[in-house]
């Protein structure tokens, strides 16, 4: 498999993952569900990515885990108002 993240053939595994999520998981199948507390709004777009409150919001999302190092970044409440501006 190539490791690179952004290949055709890791996106492909990656959709084969999400539509086995819509297809099978219980929750993903019927609908709509609580969003976490953060979440990262991608517009159809793809070219706008916006740091949401997802409290006591409802819809579809996936969840993905990446890391690049042991190196842990945090969102201060600052950052999150910046990125909210």
């Amino acid at each position: 498999m190539n490791w690179d993240s952004g290949s055709s053939q890791s996106l492909q595994v990656a959709e084969s993952w999400i539509n086995n999520c819509i297809n099978s998981h219980e929750d993903c199948v019927n609908g709509e569900t609580a969003l976490p507390s953060r979440v990262l709004d991608i517009t159809s777009s793809g070219d706008i990515i916006k740091l949401i409150d997802g409290i006591g919001l409802s819809g579809r999302y996936a969840s993905l885990s990446y890391c690049v190092s042991e190196l842990f970044l945090k969102l201060h409440n600052r950052s999150k108002e910046d990125n909210n501006s």
